[in-house]
């Protein structure tokens, strides 16, 4: 046979076959054409107009709504493909609305599919605004609270101040106040400053607000203990060495939940009958030296019981040699209230959570103590700061 003809049959043969299985799938494919959006996440936050990336297994005619308005219609796609469209999302509500997309393929049975999501609008601008209008003053030891308010919600807050960051958590479940606790150190220099606040909303939106404090000087008192040796010695062999127990509070401090597991006031450990020692009070001592004793240590009958201050998490409960009977409870934020020198403890656990009041143990006078007392100290971020402080309403 002539070369020629081989070329019209094999010609013939692939139009053939071409035809048979294109006809084969018109009638008879019943494959679902699987629809992908990309740029969109389902229940993710989006402001203006949304470019979205569509693509399909098969290729059809394609439609996207948004509430059931339609944003495009029977718009024709290539299998594989992206095809870009804007969702207009400026001119309808903020809050959480249906994206809806679907299309149909070219075959016989027009095989359909379809792809629906939710998504967050949120055009409203950004605004935040301080509760309070006048300069803020702290003193040496205690906490600055800095409080403001924001007009719909964020996605994150901070508050640059002292050359460092620190988060803001809401004041309430939900609420549209903030706030933001910084703990000031007994040795930070009295000077005015200033904190710089840095919001985000869900879209990308930043709005900041600065506001000044001053940092007050305080008197801290002056104090000379003694304490005998043979207590120290027997101290030493029933206890860890203290620094496991900073270690450890370093650690805990980085481990600590990111909200506040409190609301509300503190309350004080035991009914204060005397404070034996100041917060802040500089101490001289045989054996430790001269250093600022940044708790308090309180008085009542000895072995009294102690209670818990706030809500919180037990994190520690051990014996160190200078703490003696010790317990810490994390009330998240970096938060840790200490309390040592306990003559034994309540029936708690480690990671139990505790409510303000409930028993810790009782009041003793285990570790580097003269007498029957209670050290309680607080650390934000690891840094003492004044426990009576935290107790004030107006705080």
């Amino acid at each position: 046979m002539h070369l020629k003809s081989y070329a019209i049959i094999t010609c013939g043969l692939l139009i053939f076959g071409w035809t048979t299985i294109h006809t084969y799938r018109y009638f008879f494919d019943t494959v679902t054409p699987q629809v992908e959006l990309q740029g969109i996440v389902a229940n993710a936050h989006y402001a203006a107009q949304v470019p979205v990336q569509v693509t399909a297994t098969k290729s059809g005619y394609m439609s996207m709504a948004l509430d059931n308005q339609p944003v495009v219609t029977d718009q024709y796609i290539k299998a594989g493909q992206a095809h870009q469209v804007m969702v207009p999302t400026e001119h309808i509500a903020d809050g959480c609305h249906t994206l809806h997309c679907s299309m149909y393929d070219t075959t016989y049975a027009r095989n359909k599919g379809a792809y629906s999501c939710s998504l967050m609008v949120d055009n409203k601008p950004l605004q935040v605004l301080a509760l309070r209008n006048d300069e803020l003053q702290v003193l040496q030891g205690r906490t600055l609270h800095v409080q403001f308010q924001v007009n719909k919600a964020i996605k994150d807050a901070r508050v640059h101040a002292l050359a460092k960051s620190y988060p803001c958590y809401a004041a309430t479940r939900d609420g549209m106040q903030y706030e933001c606790f910084i703990p000031i150190d007994c040795q930070e220099r009295p000077h005015a400053h200033q904190v710089a606040i840095e919001v985000v909303d869900h879209v990308g939106n930043k709005a900041h607000l600065e506001q000044g404090f001053q940092v007050v000087a305080y008197a801290f008192k002056q104090q000379k203990l003694a304490v005998d040796p043979e207590k120290l010695a027997h101290e030493r062999a029933c206890g860890r060495a203290l620094a496991q127990l900073e270690q450890a509070l370093a650690e805990l401090v980085t481990q600590s939940p990111q909200e506040k597991l409190w609301q509300g006031a503190f309350c004080t450990p035991i009914d204060i009958e005397r404070i034996t020692c100041e917060y802040g009070t500089i101490r001289t001592t045989q054996e430790r030296g001269r250093y600022m004793h940044q708790a308090l240590d309180i008085i009542n009958k000895p072995k009294s019981v102690v209670w818990a201050t706030q809500r919180g998490v037990v994190v520690v409960k051990d014996r160190f040699d200078m703490s003696g009977n010790t317990v810490v409870i994390d009330h998240g934020c970096g938060l840790l209230s200490l309390f040592y020198h306990l003559d034994d403890f309540a029936d708690i656990e480690l990671g139990q959570t505790v409510a303000q009041g409930n028993p810790l143990g009782t009041l003793g006078m285990t570790g580097y103590a003269t007498g029957y007392h209670l050290h309680w100290e607080m650390r934000l971020n690891n840094v003492p700061v004044d426990p009576l402080q935290w107790t004030q309403d107006t705080f």
